[in-house]
């Protein structure tokens, strides 16, 4: 999901060149409806970047920065099978109008390592009440991965104040926050710590 765009289309040439892609590939993603495109004179296509980017994001495809606005910030939300987190999440961020993020999200597993590499989010917030080991783990690679040395970590737990959660902060956190808090709270810290990337 692109919260905000660049307000500008690309032809298939420009998304092969820009996606390391061939320009039959593309074309191929086009007519099989997968790639949304605008047909115009000629038999060409133009591409939102919207679209392209919501195409990457399906496909776990990396998204090139150069597609991207300046000051576009990459954020991935890691969950357990609680939809309703999720749900709400994005509903919040839709309301408050949140703009210059891009957002993807995953649930606990091998995709979530494959994702980190190919997404390279600037935040990562991860929800806590699922499988502590794995939301460990995954706070480990990511501050312990030099391709992730400026990615935010920032997670949300049930409880904040346990021997857990203090393993979590010796982890190197950026934010540690409560589930119950309100959005606003959470929209100003991820805002704070992007003053910093």
């Amino acid at each position: 999901m692109i919260m905000k765009e660049k307000d500008s289309t690309l032809d298939i040439r420009q998304v092969s060149l820009y996606c390391g892609f061939s320009e039959e590939t593309v074309q191929s993603w086009i007519e099989k409806g997968e790639l949304k495109a605008t047909p115009v004179l000629g038999g060409h296509y133009r591409i939102s970047v919207a679209d392209l980017v919501d195409f990457l994001i399906k496909y776990n495809l990396p998204i090139p920065d150069k597609i991207l606005s300046p000051g576009t910030k990459k954020v991935l939300i890691i969950v357990n099978e609680e939809k309703a987190v999720l749900d709400t999440l994005l509903q919040c961020f839709k309301k408050e109008n949140i703009q210059d993020f891009i957002i993807d999200c995953s649930a606990y597993g091998l995709d979530t390592h494959m994702k980190l590499f190919l997404f390279k989010p600037d935040l990562v917030l991860i929800d806590l009440p699922a499988p502590i080991i794995d939301g460990f783990d995954l706070c480990q690679v990511i501050k312990q991965t030099p391709e992730f040395s400026n990615t935010k970590v920032m997670v949300i737990s049930r409880s904040t104040g346990d021997e857990k959660m203090s393993f979590v902060k010796k982890l190197g956190v950026d934010a540690l926050l409560p589930r119950d808090m309100e959005i606003r709270i959470l929209l100003d810290k991820m805002k704070k710590l992007f003053e910093n990337i």
